[in-house]
């Protein structure tokens, strides 16, 4: 667990983490977090290996759809198509 503040905070332990080779496979992050450095996670994401994977989850507050949204674009990124949030 690291606790952070604000989201300068936050990008920058996330990175630290994420630069660990070989000691971290999953870091977790409250969406409403992820939301305020949606941008910067994006290009950490593509500059790291496929480990550790950052996955977003509700925080204390409830969700705000973050995590959704990122699912259903890497399955329409995928598979060509929204099969998991079609109607």
């Amino acid at each position: 667990v690291s606790p952070v503040e604000d989201e300068t905070q936050a990008l920058k332990e996330t990175t630290r983490l994420a630069r660990e080779e070989d000691q971290y496979a999953i870091i977790f992050m409250t969406d409403d977090l992820a939301e305020k450095i949606d941008k910067q996670l994006e290009d950490l994401k593509k500059s790291i290996p496929l480990l550790p994977v950052i996955v977003i989850i509700p925080s204390h507050k409830g969700s705000l759809g973050l995590a959704t949204l990122k699912m259903r674009k890497m399955v329409e990124k995928a598979l060509g198509a929204d099969i998991l949030f079609s109607r």
